[in-house]
């Protein structure tokens, strides 16, 4: 009767300890869910906010009707590619279209544009800075006189620039401010690239590196930059006179 007991209570101990370890293991179980459907509304909201883009195009009949049968074919094979996103054909045949000195037709202005203000903000504005420099350097490498997918080029030269300089990257943020300045002269590449040796210099400065502080300096003294990083650099050219 006594070992009846003892088997019992050790059936109610082994009962309560399994219970206990069951409500641990799916605890976690029902926590879990609600974050996963968290993070994919994020993504699901990120994808709705470029897919709600659209290629907006304003061009009007009395343009087109100006076209001649040439024109009017390469229009639509333009506008096809821009639809499409087809950047490497839409590059061609505008590189076709400027060699023609057809750039300033509004029809082919409008498809142009409006390909442009769709890949900006699909990509640009909602932080894609890697794609926006890849498609826009697609075109800008066949039509480098076209000033707007140049233009998305340098500003995403930029942010990628400033990213990295964010980041204490000094040697990726002067390289993407390079790529601006080999493009051509451009306040947002010579400011990143001052921003870079200033921090340069006063890296030296802190360490009492004059010679370092002054190559530095002397690297990027003669770049037109903002009159703000102007006035950084003369501080420190005074500081490492002083030196």
């Amino acid at each position: 009767m006594k070992n009846t007991k003892i088997f019992s209570f050790l059936l109610i101990i082994i009962f309560v300890i399994a219970a206990i370890i069951i409500t641990f293991i799916a605890s976690p179980k029902t926590q879990a869910p609600s974050t996963k459907i968290e993070d994919n509304s994020k993504i699901d909201n990120t994808i709705k906010e470029t897919s709600s883009i659209e290629l907006k195009l304003n061009v009007k009949d009395e343009d087109l009707a100006k076209l001649t049968k040439e024109q009017k074919v390469t229009y639509e094979k333009l506008l096809e590619a821009a639809k499409k996103e087809d950047y490497e054909n839409f590059a061609k045949i505008l590189k076709e279209i400027y060699k023609n000195q057809w750039e300033s037709m509004p029809p082919f202005v409008a498809v142009e544009s409006a390909l442009y203000v769709f890949a900006t903000d699909k990509y640009f504005t909602s932080g894609n800075y890697e794609e926006s420099l890849r498609i826009s350097t697609i075109v800008y490498n066949e039509v480098p006189f076209g000033w707007r997918f140049r233009y998305l080029k340098i500003i995403s030269h930029e942010k990628i620039g400033r990213v990295a300089f964010e980041k204490n990257d000094l040697k990726e943020a002067e390289k993407q401010a390079m790529a601006i300045l080999s493009m051509m002269y451009r306040l947002e590449g010579a400011n990143l690239l001052a921003d870079v040796y200033i921090k340069k210099i006063q890296e030296a400065l802190a360490k009492k590196d004059k010679k370092s502080a002054k190559e530095n300096l002397d690297y990027v003294w003669d770049y037109e930059v903002s009159q703000d990083r102007r006035d950084t650099l003369t501080n420190l050219k005074n500081q490492i006179d002083k030196l």
